[in-house]
């Protein structure tokens, strides 16, 4: 479980990290979705993941960089507060 979160983690910085390098190029949807399982495909081999597991934890860690990617590029509404005398 823990391989999990520790591909998907870093399948999202690498792809987080392209997307706001490549984002004046490509759309920043067309890379999440071409990069994210091979990269998280990529992290796992890279821990010693083979065999049938390697394709079920791929698919898990592409969820949770997915998710992860989301949760990171949400916007978020900062108020304004006017200091009156």
């Amino acid at each position: 479980m823990e391989q999990i979160i520790i591909a998907g983690m870093a399948t999202a910085m690498v792809v987080g990290f392209l997307v706001e390098l490549l984002d004046s190029f490509i759309n920043p949807r067309f890379i999440k979705m071409i990069l994210t399982i091979p990269t998280s495909l990529g992290a796992l081999w890279l821990l010693g993941i083979t065999g049938y597991p390697l394709v079920v934890f791929t698919l898990a860690a592409g969820f949770f960089s997915t998710a992860v990617l989301h949760i990171l590029n949400r916007a978020t509404t900062v108020a304004n507060v006017i200091t009156r005398r």
